[in-house]
């Protein structure tokens, strides 16, 4: 339905992979998961990035796994404070934990 009904006003799903315009999806899932993957030394394609949480300033945690294993990881930035700039992800093998930095170290 379309125009001005009750349906136009409901939220559209955001296709995967989209940028969300929300504080805690700053950074697009696709961006998550190639910087990732540079970091752990993989091909994109071979990492599923899953339990995104924000911590409500600079810091978005989650889970990816690999070939080689599952990981705690951490990336900083991509606020609108640090222009869209992000550090390198920090991952640490699932059970062990990820070593936050502020932006910038």
């Amino acid at each position: 339905m379309t125009g001005n009904g009750p349906d136009s006003i409901l939220p559209q799903p955001t296709p995967p992979g989209a940028m969300h315009h929300t504080p805690d999806k700053l950074l697009s899932d696709n961006r998550i998961r190639d910087n990732t993957a540079m970091a752990l030394g993989q091909p994109a394609s071979a990492v599923t990035i899953s339990g995104r949480r924000y911590d409500g300033a600079t810091n978005t945690y989650y889970t990816a796994r690999t070939p080689r294993g599952s990981y705690n990881c951490m990336i900083n930035g991509a606020s609108i404070m640090a222009m869209d700039m992000t550090n390198p992800p920090q991952c640490a093998p699932l059970g062990s934990p990820v070593q936050a930095m502020s932006f910038g170290r």
